[in-house]
């Protein structure tokens, strides 16, 4: 079997791709450059389905990120990878972003439909950006037009909104 044709190497070039995409929309532009280790418990592979599962852990660190889960199914199509959901007690997802601020995704759920752009967040949701801290149970974002959609519009899944102080240097005591 040709490396072109080996599931395994077109699941570990799917996810640097993926990696390399969303480099730009979560964290360091350079991450996407940045070399790729994956580590997992099991691995296994289902050409019928088109699915690599990684069960009794998976981590995937690249620069900054640092994707970890209980378990991990990755998708593939005719056009390559089409959706990634990884789950676990939490499942985390952690970047630098270009700015310099950090972002900390956890939840025991999170479902990356590249097909849509969709990141589905659910059960237990906690996402840390600068100041920002948002909790809830359901939390979307459209990485297309980088739109977030916390809770729910029926009020079923309320989130949580904390703000905190940017902490100003004390001014230094004049000298005489």
């Amino acid at each position: 079997m040709s490396l072109s044709n080996n599931p395994i190497c077109i699941t570990l070039i799917g996810i640097l791709a993926l990696s390399a995409t969303t480099g730009n929309v979560l964290g360091k532009t350079s991450d996407g450059e940045q070399e790729a280790v994956i580590n997992g418990g099991h691995y296994l592979v289902d050409p019928e389905t088109g699915a690599d599962r990684f069960s009794k852990g998976f981590a995937l660190t690249q620069g900054s990120r640092e994707i970890t889960s209980n378990e991990a199914v990755i998708n593939r199509d005719d056009e390559g990878l089409s959706r990634i959901l990884l789950t676990g007690q939490p499942a985390t997802w952690k970047e630098t972003l270009d700015d310099g601020s950090k972002i900390d995704i956890k939840a025991n759920t999170i479902d990356y439909d590249l097909t849509t752009e969709l990141v589905v967040l659910t059960g237990d949701v906690s996402v840390q950006k600068g100041i920002q801290l948002i909790t809830g149970e359901l939390i979307r974002f459209n990485v297309s037009t980088q739109q977030l959609e916390a809770g729910s519009e029926d009020g079923d899944s309320p989130i949580r909104m904390v703000i905190r102080p940017v902490k100003k240097p004390k001014p230094e005591p004049e000298s005489d």
